[in-house]
């Protein structure tokens, strides 16, 4: 077991995926009430610290502020499907050849996302190899 190099990972590369979607516009919606009643002027007082409001639009319910989704949603057939893929080196050795190629598996057939496969002659730690990719959903199922 002497002079065997001892690694720290099991893997030097990571790999994510992330689908991309559009954000929307922020809502706000405005409680008010008269000063006699008896939250009196609290309910203003949160109101004009919200961070959401649009100045001077005290009582819009559109933000000038983007959120983005808190769920991945469905995919329907017909709709683009757009994702980010990232490919890191987290160790501190240089890897050499790596190769991306990206395929999506119906139930039917195979398709090649990435025309080809890439390669990248060395990836350096702590780089990353990042790909933004579309797919037109054009077959009901589960797609892999």
């Amino acid at each position: 077991m002497a002079g065997l190099p001892i690694r720290d990972k099991d893997h030097y590369l990571s790999l994510k995926v992330f689908r991309l979607a559009k954000s929307s516009f922020s809502t706000h919606i405005p409680i008010s009430c008269d000063y006699r009643d008896a939250p009196g002027n609290s309910l203003e007082y949160l109101d004009n610290n919200d961070v959401t409001i649009t100045e001077n639009i005290p009582h819009f319910a559109l933000s000038d502020l983007l959120t983005l989704p808190q769920q991945l949603g469905n995919v329907y057939l017909g709709e683009t499907f757009s994702f980010y893929i990232n490919i890191s080196n987290e160790s501190h050795q240089i890897c050499y050849s790596v190769v991306t190629k990206v395929d999506l598996k119906t139930s039917n057939k195979r398709t090649e996302l990435q025309r080809g496969s890439t390669s990248h002659s060395e990836l350096r730690p702590d780089g990353s190899i990042d790909l933004v990719l579309d797919h037109e959903v054009n077959e009901l199922g589960s797609h892999v």
